[in-house]
């Protein structure tokens, strides 16, 4: 079913959009930092005097990353809120909170090269939840589960010269 069956019908209003993304970083005891960032996007159908539809919830992520030479590990709470501000025939979405875990090492392979590795662990309590601005929503089908990442960077251009 191509966009969950859904049918739609776009019209010109005038509309507003606003946002704001935000971030504070705080080094502290001298291989740690904290990170908290928020993004939060407003929008209003002037016309109807409404929300748009597909309008994505606030997300607030909290990041504490140890760090020393060549490795880095970090933990992540990215918190979800739920979307109650839709659009007319649009559902509501359940908020969630995720965690995260990661790390990384840099390998050095001659001069100023490095190969770096990160692995990381997405979602590790495998919570269950909704994308608002995902068709698979209407389906019933969540966003991935558990699920582990490993990214290899290979310099090639820094090696072939």
């Amino acid at each position: 079913m191509p966009h969950a069956g859904q049918i739609y019908r776009y019209t010109g209003a005038e509309a507003l959009f606003a946002g704001t993304e935000a971030t504070v970083d705080v080094d502290f005891l001298r291989n740690f930092n904290y990170r908290i960032s928020a993004e939060y996007v407003y929008t209003y159908n002037c016309d109807e005097h409404i929300p748009l539809s597909f309008s994505p919830p606030p997300v607030m992520r909290n990041t504490l990353t140890w760090q020393k030479n060549r490795y880095m590990l970090y933990a992540e709470w990215q918190s979800i809120a739920r979307q109650n501000r839709v659009d007319r025939n649009e559902d509501r979405t359940a908020g969630a909170n995720l965690f995260h875990l990661g790390g990384s090492l840099n390998i050095p392979i001659g001069g100023n090269n490095e190969i770096e590795i990160t692995l990381t662990a997405r979602n590790i309590f495998d919570t269950r939840y909704y994308n608002h601005l995902s068709f698979y929503r209407k389906v019933e089908i969540p966003e991935l589960g558990r699920n582990f990442q490993i990214l290899i960077k290979v310099p090639f251009k820094k090696l072939l010269k």
